[in-house]
């Protein structure tokens, strides 16, 4: 498991482990139009900040409880 709570940020690799889905869906999730999960790019590195995943999660997680 990644240890995220001294990383600034985790490539899609991370991430996907860390959220525990595979890494074709989290880059569905980066791509995807409506709420996409937060993502940089460091030349051609795609990086997702910790900080940004983790409310983003809870973002999902409340519109999920209010629908």
């Amino acid at each position: 498991m990644v240890d995220i709570t001294q990383r600034l940020a985790l490539t899609p690799a991370e991430a996907a482990e860390a959220i525990d889905v595979s890494l074709p869906t989290l880059y569905q999730l980066i791509k995807r139009e409506r709420d996409p999960l937060p993502s940089f790019r460091i030349g051609r590195k795609i990086l997702i900040p910790v900080l940004s995943m983790q409310q983003w999660i809870e973002a999902q997680a409340c519109a999920v409880e209010s629908a």
